[in-house]
């Protein structure tokens, strides 16, 4: 029967001593014939016995017993440190492998107009040839020349770059009549204005505004604190640098 090392050492003492079974030193002698390393401790217990007195057994082995004791410890803290090591670096890769891998599936880019693949009929149906991940509205409102425009533009992520398939994507209907109805500052309801022009957003403000990431999905072009002058003149400017990608020919 194969015996392993851990159960002879706690078997040596007792073997040294003349204290164990006949069948249990049968076992014992057995293992030491073909393990070199438990021969050395056997020896080393030996040599702890033989610097005693000769009628001072018992402290002889309490001593080997605490010495081989305290040489288990170490060696079941050793383990358990391995043990430790082994998860922390588990939890370590789970961790690199999982967070490459939600950004990228989640973390939005910027998609080049140019890009997108991107061609909208003339009554207003807009499509995508190109994978992409979301459409992001950053302004529907009012111009300074009183037209309804919407301005928006395309992202895609890592995934969609290399993993996505082109198809033909229907994506918005920028021509539909019917938008619903908005309440404005006095609680009223009022039919939302069709859409006059559309306009693919310029990149450098998407950079100056930070409207990509991981949590700007819902991000507007208009800062909060600015005046309704100063929102004009800033749709003014973007309307000058983006891209008109349909308009409205009644």
């Amino acid at each position: 029967m194969k015996i392993t090392c851990n159960v002879i050492e706690d078997l040596m003492v007792q073997y040294v001593d003349g204290t164990l079974s006949e069948d249990s030193r049968l076992l014992v002698e057995e293992h030491l014939d073909s393990c070199g390393e438990c021969r050395k401790k056997v020896q080393q217990i030996r040599t702890i016995c033989e610097e005693l007195d000769g009628g001072d057994r018992k402290d002889a082995k309490e001593k080997t017993e605490r010495e081989y004791g305290t040489f288990r410890r170490f060696r079941h803290w050793m383990n358990v440190r391995r043990a430790v090591t082994v998860i922390i670096s588990a939890l370590i890769t789970f961790c690199l492998v999982g967070g490459g891998m939600f950004l990228a599936f989640n973390y939005e880019s910027y998609m080049p107009y140019g890009k997108t693949g991107m061609y909208v009929t003339s009554d207003g149906m807009m499509f995508m040839k190109e994978p992409f991940y979301g459409y992001r509205g950053v302004y529907s409102g009012f111009d300074s020349s009183g037209d309804m425009v919407e301005i928006f533009y395309m992202t895609d992520t890592f995934e969609k770059r290399h993993l996505g398939k082109a198809t033909r994507s229907h994506v918005v209907d920028f021509g539909v009549e019917d938008r619903g109805v908005w309440t404005d500052d006095n609680g009223v309801e009022e039919k939302i204005p069709a859409i006059d022009k559309v306009y693919y957003l310029n990149e450098e403000y998407v950079d100056e505004y930070n409207l990509t990431g991981l949590f700007n999905s819902h991000a507007t072009l208009l800062p909060l604190d600015t005046s309704e002058e100063e929102d004009m003149r800033l749709i003014d400017e973007v309307e000058k640098s983006s891209i008109l990608v349909w308009e409205r020919n009644d």
